[in-house]
Order: C-alpha cells, then sequence, then structure tokens
C-alpha cells in the first residue's frame, strides 16, 4: 500500500509516467476502504487467522488478499482513461476484460450498479467490475487527487468460505450455493495460473489502449517515499481512524519514461 501511494504521489507531482502496478502480497491481509469502519471485520478472527489489516487511500469494502493478483494504476485525466470516475472505471474494466478473455475466461463487465450492505468488496458488484459465471471475478477502488486517479482493484483465484465468514461475521454463509460471491474455487490456485493472469493483464491494457508498456522499477525518490508511508501504514491511528499527518517528503526527480505506456 505504500508503494502504490507513493507511485500515486510522484505521478501527481508529474515526475513519473502513467504506472500500471501488478503484484501479489507477501501475507495474507485484509485491506479496508478509505472510509470504511474498523469495525466491518473481526479483528480477533483476523489475528487468529494471521491476518494483518491495513486501510487503502482508496474507497470500496474491504478484501481478504493472499489468493489474488492485486494492481493499481496510476494516471491522469489526460491519459485517455476519461475525465470522470465512471468513465475512468468503465475503461478500466474493458482492460481487465480483454486481459482475463485472452486466456479463456468467458468474462462480462458490470454495467449496473448494485446496492449491497456487505463490508466484503466480493460480495458487492459494482459497475466497471468483471464477473464470471455470475459472481463477481475482479473489482476495484478509486481515489482522486489534482487531476490524477489511482485505481486499485484485485481478482479473486479462491475465496476461503471459512475465513470469509469468520473475518465478516455472517456475511458469506448463504444457505443458497447461488447466493455465494466471487471466484469461489472456480480456479487453479498456482503458480502458473497465476503468472498468466499477470501477463494477460498487460496485454488487456495495451491492447484495449493502443499502448505498449515498459517495463521499470521504482525510483530512488519513489523507494524513499514508500519508506517513510509505510509507517502511516503500519500506524493504528490510520488502520482504525484514517487518521495520520503524513510524510512531508516529495518525489523531486526527474520524470521517467520506462513505465510510459
Amino acid at each position: 500500500m505504500a508503494v502504490d501511494e507513493a507511485i500515486f504521489r510522484a505521478r501527481r507531482e508529474g515526475v513519473v509516467a502513467p504506472t500500471l502496478r501488478v503484484y501479489e502480497w507477501g501475507s495474507p491481509a485484509v485491506s479496508l476502504g478509505r472510509l470504511q469502519s474498523f469495525s466491518d471485520i473481526d479483528t480477533y478472527a483476523c489475528k487468529e487467522l494471521g491476518l494483518s489489516v491495513v486501510r487503502r487511500i482508496t474507497g470500496g469494502k474491504a478484501a481478504i488478499h493472499g489468493s489474488d493478483i492485486s494492481y493499481s494504476i496510476c494516471a491522469s485525466r489526460e491519459d485517455g482513461f476519461g475525465r470522470s470516475v465512471l468513465r475512468t472505471y468503465s475503461v478500466i474494466g474493458r482492460c481487465l476484460g480483454k486481459a482475463l478473455e485472452s486466456i479463456g475466461l468467458d468474462v462480462e463487465v458490470i454495467r449496473e450498479r448494485t446496492p449491497g450492505g456487505t463490508p466484503s468488496c466480493f460480495l458487492n458488484p459494482s459497475l466497471g467490475d468483471i464477473a464470471f459465471k455470475g459472481k463477481k471475478l475482479a473489482g476495484g477502488a478509486q481515489a482522486w487527487r489534482d487531476g490524477c486517479f489511482i485505481q486499485q482493484g484485485t481478482i479473486s483465484l479462491a475465496l476461503d468460505r471459512d475465513i470469509h465468514s469468520a473475518v465478516f461475521g455472517d456475511f458469506l454463509c448463504a444457505e443458497n450455493e447461488e447466493d455465494e460471491g466471487a471466484s469461489m474455487g472456480l480456479f487453479p490456485d498456482d503458480d502458473l495460473f497465476r503468472a498468466r493472469i499477470k501477463r494477460s493483464i498487460h496485454r488487456g491494457f495495451e491492447k484495449e489502449l493502443g499502448v505498449k508498456f515498459r517495463r521499470s522499477k521504482l525510483t530512488d525518490a519513489e523507494i524513499l517515499l514508500a519508506s517513510d508511508l509505510m509507517a502511516k501504514y503500519a500506524d493504528v491511528r490510520w488502520t482504525m481512524r484514517r487518521e495520520y499527518p503524513g510524510p512531508s517528503r516529495e518525489c523531486s526527480s526527474p520524470a521517467r519514461s520506462l513505465a510510459l505506456f
């Protein structure tokens, strides 16, 4: 989360190109949406299950990470994604749809808002999310600052019914199997399949946007800022109450070209 925010800040300052990051979580975790109540999850169950808890800078509902592929995209209104939240969601949804179709999945982009009262991200299909066999497969959430946006999202490969029930209470304890959300047990959770999905994400964005990615490492300035931001994401004030002053460091490095699409 610190790296994602560092890239977002660097893009807002205009010192890095539009950046797509595809990654996995080093250990199982629960990410809360920016405005979500800390009480939406059972923190005792998280501790017992070895799940770290972190709060994102983007909105949306809580997601359990570990058996998923995550991504973030940082860009500006001028970078071809549209000039509104809904338009940007729609464009990114099509990119992800192309990605998953390229590996043989018959997916659809959700085009209508679905009201939902559960704190679990994958039981709340939203406009621009990706569905597979009627179940939400990929979701995302955004934050906008200074004419730039970050969308953080995840593609769920396998949701553990017991873990979700423990973290979210009764929200995943559906009597009817058709009412259970997301990708529970639909895909092989192995390294080869993960690698295919990662490659497909890059291809999906390239195909839909008509661009070409160049692989890049973080700039020195992004690394320093991410290091500063680690304190924020480890701080209980941010995790529980969304309160943290944040580092003052800026990304005063020259623009890079290697991440440019």
